[in-house]
Formats: structure tokens, C-alpha cells, sequence
């Protein structure tokens, strides 16, 4: 058995232990309970990849769009650190998919500027918006070009993402890409130009 799957097996155990207390208790507030006791524990289980864990704090009274003091919510970890199901499951839990982060971004913007090809579709899928700034007034587009995601930059194009966005500096997806040295991106963005 892995370190991981240790982990995850002390941390549902610890989840399953309080969620059994507070259950026994006068107040019905689980969830101030468990954050009380167990400090952090949502994004903590956000940020290691613990879907089961994750959805039983929900389940019992989390709040899918609490923010750390980053602004970040659940649903913004888990694109973040390209954890696919949890993203999902937010999401039928009933996440914001355009809450914002201290920086303006979204869980999309996060997404496409970490490399999170599946995790793009699927907030494209659920209706994000592509077009979304932070900021800095950077689109998704614009952070995945920044970064070389050459396939995540694709995707955006053909979902009809604005090639000519330009952020707050006046620089659009080509130029940031050109600036990176992410060669590959630039030709992409520069045969989009092309009629």
C-alpha cells in the first residue's frame, strides 16, 4: 500500500469519527463542527485529490464555494491541481464555476494556465465563460498561451476563444506566447490569424 493510500485512509477516518460526533450533538451545524475540529480540512482534501473524503464534507454541510484567503474555492483547487472527478463533483454538488479568486481568475482560467486539458472541456462543457478576465485582464486563452499549453490554446481557438484579447498591458494570446519563447503556441496562434 502506497504513503497515499494511508493517508487518505487515517483522513477518512478522522472525517468518519467527526461527522459521527457531530451527528450526536444537540446542534446541527456539522459543518461548523468539523471545521472547528478539523481546520482547513475541505481544501486540504481538495488540494490532495481526496474525492470520497471531499464529498462527504459536502454532503454533511460544507460549503462547496468557501474561500481560503486567496478567494479560492474547492472547485478552484481542484482545477488548480488537475484533479478531473473532484471537478466534476463540485460541480454536481453545486459549485460556482465563475467564482473568482483574490486575482480575478476562475476556475477555467486556473485550469487552462495549469495545463488541465480535461478539466478545460469540462468547465467549456458546463458553460464557463472563455472570454473571462482576471485581473490583469487575461483570458483563459491568454494564460494558457503565457504558459505553452499548446493543447489547451487549440481547444480554446476552436471554441471560439478571441485570438485578438488583449490584457491590460495591451498584449494579446500571440504576443504573451512569443515573450515565453513557446514557439509551437505561437505558430498555432499565428496560423488562427490566417483566413
Amino acid at each position: 500500500m502506497s504513503h497515499i493510500d494511508v493517508d487518505e485512509m487515517i483522513t477518512r477516518s478522522c472525517v468518519h469519527a467527526v461527522l459521527a460526533q457531530a451527528e450526536g450533538t444537540e446542534s446541527n451545524n456539522l459543518t461548523n463542527i468539523l471545521m472547528a475540529l478539523l481546520p482547513n480540512l475541505l481544501f486540504h482534501e481538495v488540494e490532495a485529490g481526496y474525492e470520497y473524503t471531499t464529498d462527504l464534507m459536502i454532503i454533511h454541510g460544507c460549503d462547496p464555494n468557501a474561500g481560503d484567503t486567496s478567494g479560492q474555492t474547492p472547485l478552484s483547487l481542484a482545477a488548480i491541481h488537475g484533479h478531473q472527478d473532484i471537478v466534476l463533483m463540485l460541480l454536481n454538488r453545486g459549485s460556482d464555476l465563475e467564482a473568482r479568486d483574490n486575482n480575478g481568475q476562475t476556475p477555467l482560467s486556473l485550469a487552462a494556465a495549469n495545463g488541465h486539458w480535461g478539466i478545460v472541456q469540462l468547465l467549456l462543457n458546463r458553460g464557463s465563460d472563455i472570454e473571462a478576465r482576471d485581473n490583469n485582464g487575461q483570458t483563459p486563452l491568454s494564460l494558457a498561451a503565457i504558459r505553452g499549453h499548446w493543447d489547451i490554446v487549440q481547444l480554446l481557438l476552436n471554441r471560439g476563444s478571441d485570438l485578438e484579447a488583449r490584457d491590460n498591458s495591451g498584449k494579446t494570446p500571440l504576443s504573451l506566447a512569443a515573450a515565453n519563447g513557446h514557439q509551437a503556441v505561437v505558430e498555432l496562434l499565428a496560423q488562427s490569424k490566417l483566413p
